[in-house]
C-alpha cells in the first residue's frame, strides 16, 4: 500500500508503518496483536505421512501428483499463486478455483489434495491438517495491529 521497500525485521517494520500511517493517513497504530496470519499450504495428515512432505520445496518436487485448490483471487494476486511459482517450481496436475468457504470441504471430499489457507484458520486444527514449512520464505508474515 505504501509502495516502499520490504522491511524484514518485524520491529523495524512496525515502527516504520506506525510512523507512515500517522503522518500519511492520521491513523494511530496502538499495538500489535501478537499473532501471524500469513498464507500457508495445508494437506491432510494421511497424505503427509504417506508422501513425507513437510516443506513447500518437497511439495513442489512432487506437485505433479497433486491437485491444488485456492480461492479465485489468489490466482490473480501479485502475492498469490504467481509469486511462489517464481520461488518454488510447482507443477500441480490440477488447479481448482474454489469458493473461500468451500476449500476445506474440497480437501475433505478429495477434490483437491493441497489448499492455500491462513495460518490462523481453526479448520486446520479441526481437520488435523499438516501445515507445510515455507522453507524459502516467500509468504511474508501478516501480523495484525490495532
Amino acid at each position: 500500500m505504501l509502495k516502499k521497500m520490504l522491511i524484514n525485521n518485524p520491529d523495524s517494520l512496525y515502527a516504520a508503518l506506525k510512523m507512515a500511517y500517522t503522518s500519511n493517513y492520521q491513523l494511530n497504530w496502538v499495538c500489535r496483536l501478537g499473532f501471524n496470519n500469513t498464507f500457508i499450504l495445508a494437506l491432510p495428515e494421511s497424505l503427509d505421512q504417506k508422501e513425507n512432505i513437510t516443506t513447500f520445496s518437497q511439495l513442489a518436487a512432487k506437485s505433479s501428483h497433486f491437485a491444488f485448490g485456492a480461492e479465485f483471487d489468489f490466482y490473480e494476486r501479485e502475492d498469490g499463486f504467481k509469486g511462489p511459482m517464481m520461488v518454488y517450481p510447482f507443477n500441480f496436475k490440477n488447479k481448482a478455483e474454489l469458493d473461500v468457504n468451500l476449500k476445506f470441504q474440497a480437501l475433505e471430499n478429495h477434490t483437491v489434495d493441497v489448499i492455500i489457507a491462513f495460518s490462523t484458520d481453526s479448520r486446520i486444527r479441526q481437520m488435523n491438517l499438516r501445515v507445510l514449512k515455507n522453507d524459502k520464505h516467500f509468504f511474508q508474515p501478516i501480523r495484525p495491529v490495532l
